[in-house]
């Protein structure tokens, strides 16, 4: 691969938004989340399950204010 192509790749990383299943109401960015070894994301709080969505309609919604 040409070395030059290399350094002007650039990568995009997506924000994500998620939500607390047991503090309804609560979104979280990812920072505020962790994964588990099975690849599940919890809250950092109460560490509950937490939903990912980004690709819902409110989740996108809420993108467009950050």
């Amino acid at each position: 691969m040409d070395d030059k192509l290399q350094e002007e790749t650039v990568k995009i990383v997506p924000n994500h938004v998620f939500k607390c299943h047991r503090e309804r109401g609560v979104i979280l960015t990812r920072q505020q989340v962790w994964k588990d070894r099975d690849g599940h994301y919890h809250c950092s709080n109460c560490q509950e399950y937490v939903e990912d969505v980004t690709d819902t309609e409110t989740g996108q919604e809420i993108l467009r204010w950050l």
